[in-house]
């Protein structure tokens, strides 16, 4: 083939596939300006992870595929996020309107929080032009969900569900300050103990102190060097924190005894800075 051809075909591809991506944004947009927004009520069973992405829901029929941790009866109230139209699907990405009330547990309590939940109907296509994909998209869409001008006309349909969030257990505020106050007393606790754990650490530093000089001279080496040393004031990291993370190696060429030194000199400055810091992490207990 002449390479004058060549090149024409070339360019004829890439007009035909631009024109391509444009009837296919064009399709997308008007979907979009349909469906974006809406409050509707799904037709059919739905599940979600309940997490920040979208759970995807195979549509099959009149039955939906999933592997969701939590299921919607049929009738669930949501918020089109958006359509993304594709050549073999169209994917319709919902917020379901009301959250779902999730029990953990800390300690002897168990607390509740609100779980946002995200959805993602997955609807086949057949092949074709992205106008008659878009129009198609439409038609599957509106057939599995009931499109509403706002929250309340879905609340007033015969097809809503019902579901709102479970309310807190009676007395839940209650709990909410008894929690607190266990907290704070935990949080107590355990600053307390890992001042006393300092306390003793140090001490036992200052007990097992050799007399030697070159014991000293790396002791007082050692000393220096961890007081140029970063400590953090953060509660939950000095909590956490671990001489054995804080005290450096000896330099090269010291005898066994400098090197003890200079170990013991920074462990001392640990606990010392550590246990001092500590004692602004004391929180009040709450009355009850």
């Amino acid at each position: 083939m002449h390479p004058r051809s060549k090149a024409r075909i070339g360019r004829l591809v890439l007009a035909v596939s631009l024109c391509a991506s444009a009837a296919a944004a064009d399709g997308q947009s008007e979907l979009n300006d349909r469906w974006q927004g809406a409050w509707v009520l799904i037709g059919l069973d739905s599940y979600s992870d309940c997490g920040a992405l979208y759970t995807n829901n195979e549509v099959l029929g009149d039955r939906v595929s999933s592997k969701g941790d939590h299921r919607f009866a049929a009738g669930e109230l949501a918020r089109v996020h958006k359509v993304d139209l594709q050549r073999r699907q169209a994917r319709v990405l919902l917020d379901v309107a009301e959250p779902l009330l999730a029990p953990r547990r800390e300690g002897p309590f168990t607390l509740y929080h609100d779980l946002d939940c995200k959805l993602e109907l997955d609807l086949p296509l057949s092949p074709g032009p992205s106008e008659a994909r878009a129009e198609q998209a439409d038609g599957r869409i509106a057939a599995v969900l009931e499109r509403h001008a706002d929250p309340g006309s879905a609340r007033a349909s015969g097809a809503w569900n019902g579901r709102v969030r479970e309310p807190y257990p009676e007395g839940y505020e209650e709990t909410l300050a008894r929690y607190e106050a266990w907290r704070a007393a935990q949080l107590n606790a355990a600053v307390g103990g890992a001042i006393e754990e300092s306390v003793e650490r140090a001490a036992k530093i200052v007990d097992r102190m050799d007399d030697g000089a070159e014991y000293l001279e790396g002791f007082a080496a050692g000393v220096d060097a961890g007081r140029d040393r970063y400590l953090p004031s953060e509660c939950e990291r000095l909590l956490s924190a671990s001489e054995y993370s804080f005290v450096q190696k000896a330099p090269r060429g010291r005898d066994k005894a400098w090197g003890e030194g200079f170990g013991e000199g920074q462990a001392l400055v640990f606990h010392l800075e550590r246990g001092r810091k500590l004692h602004r992490c004391f929180v009040p207990v709450p009355a009850m």
